[in-house]
């Protein structure tokens, strides 16, 4: 077997994994603002306004209501699906 071959294998069985556990309303599961969300990722509060627009983080706004919400679990699983978001920081 060859090392593309494992990594292949490695990454899809990974990807079954992560898609086999929804995250289930209800759960406890922390539920953080917009601020927390961005320290969470690592990221600026304007960066992760950019990825919200662009759909790439998962958030939940009641109607009437400009209170936006981030659940943990939901942002833990964009990190491990798409680990090239984050990047190092320029200098």
């Amino acid at each position: 077997m060859t090392k593309s071959e494992l990594e292949e294998i490695i990454t899809s069985t990974f990807r079954k994994l992560v898609s086999s556990n929804p995250v289930v309303e209800g759960s406890q599961d922390k539920i953080m603002n917009q601020k927390e969300a961005a320290e969470f990722l690592g990221v600026s509060q304007s960066t992760l306004i950019t990825w919200k627009k662009r759909g790439l983080v998962p958030y939940e706004q009641l109607q009437g209501s400009s209170k936006i919400r981030f659940y943990k679990s939901q942002l833990k699983l964009v990190l491990l699906k798409n680990s090239d978001l984050l990047q190092p920081a320029r200098k």
